[in-house]
């Protein structure tokens, strides 16, 4: 005999706090900030993380620098997110600000410095310029790569040159 009450059903989903995501994330090369492989040896720092830094530090141009309206309207869309989901729909545009691309950073590794965006509104300042520059600094990475990318294979699709013709027509 049935109890009659209404089944309910549960489905966990993973996430940043979660040790199976966690793991997941390390499997396929992606790793959290300070982790040390099983045989103890720590990752190195990436080799430009003063450039980094140098770029998270650079002010904002006065046009996009946060008001004193932004920092309050931070600080109550964070009062006021209780899940998850509230801090993505609701507070991560306000500390984005109109990305041109909406495009999202893959990796984040390496811990290259940290803001109180809460604290006061000079901290909240240095905290949304070190993250704009940081998705600005990540978008010119990007281009470089993709830039280096479409040059190799440009050259690879090249056509042989007449001395490489006869050098692969002359070969037995």
């Amino acid at each position: 005999m049935s109890s009659g009450g209404p089944k309910t059903m549960s489905s966990r989903s993973s996430g940043p706090y979660d040790g199976t995501f966690h793991q997941h994330l390390i499997d396929h090369g992606i790793y959290p900030n300070r982790y040390r492989y099983p045989d103890g040896r720590r990752l190195p720092p990436p080799a430009n993380l003063e450039d980094i830094r140098s770029a998270l530090r650079r002010p904002l141009p006065a046009s996009l620098q946060p008001s004193e309206e932004l920092f309050d309207e931070f600080q109550q869309a964070t009062a006021d997110a209780t899940k998850e989901c509230h801090v993505m729909m609701d507070v991560m545009p306000l500390i984005e600000g109109n990305p041109s691309s909406r495009a999202l950073p893959e990796v984040v590794t390496t811990l290259v410095d940290s803001w109180s965006l809460e604290g006061n509104f000079g901290s909240f300042c240095e905290g949304i310029a070190a993250c704009r520059n940081g998705r600005d600094w990540a978008k010119r990475q990007r281009d470089l790569a993709i830039a280096y990318a479409n040059k190799t294979v440009a050259a690879r699709e090249q056509p042989p040159t007449r001395w490489e013709e006869r050098w692969v027509v002359a070969q037995p």
